[in-house]
């Protein structure tokens, strides 16, 4: 991410470390209080009506979401000041391909199930319905609902079934290796 001259130049600063430090203290400081109010509203946002809120409540994902990639930034300018090696800051801790051959069927227990070939029916879970329309196609492990549209692949799965984000979805999915 840095150039070997901005490493460098990190490197011979002792007192870039300080800083950073204090500026990534100062940074955590102003994440926190934005991190517990998205929190809070997230159980229930503000309705588009309340346009008021509503805007405060766009306006606090948009800082929040700025600050964290701020954050990010000197969290690696920091462990570059120090030193570190910098194949330790870019090696993924999940193995993605590994994540999605988890196979659909294993996430959840269907309501009558019906399997045929390389396709397996059952009961929606997303929505209410009386009649089979969910399909898992175990061949590219993938699911498609035929009454709500729902679709996509085993990670798309988790964070519907869950209600979360990707990250939490991958969390979620590293439990069944």
């Amino acid at each position: 991410m840095f150039s070997e001259e901005v490493e460098d130049w990190l490197r011979s600063r002792p007192e870039l470390k300080r800083d950073l430090g204090t500026k990534l203290t100062d940074l955590m400081d102003e994440i926190l209080p934005l991190k517990r109010y998205l929190d809070k509203a997230s159980l229930s946002p503000p309705p588009i009506e309340d346009l008021g809120n509503h805007l405060v409540y766009e306006s606090v994902q948009d800082t929040y979401a700025r600050k964290t990639k701020e954050l990010k930034r000197i969290r690696m300018a920091l462990d570059v000041a120090k030193g570190l090696d910098k194949t330790r800051l870019y090696t993924p801790t999940l193995d993605l391909t590994q994540i999605k051959e988890i196979p659909i069927e294993d996430l959840f227990t269907p309501d009558r199930p019906y399997t045929s070939h390389q396709r397996l029916k059952a009961l929606c879970p997303f929505h209410k319905e009386t009649t089979p329309s969910f399909t898992i196609y175990k061949n590219t492990n993938s699911f498609y609902c035929f009454g709500c549209n729902a679709y996509g692949d085993n990670i798309e799965f988790v964070k519907r079934f869950h209600s979360c984000s990707f990250g939490q979805a991958l969390s979620i999915l590293k439990g069944y290796l």
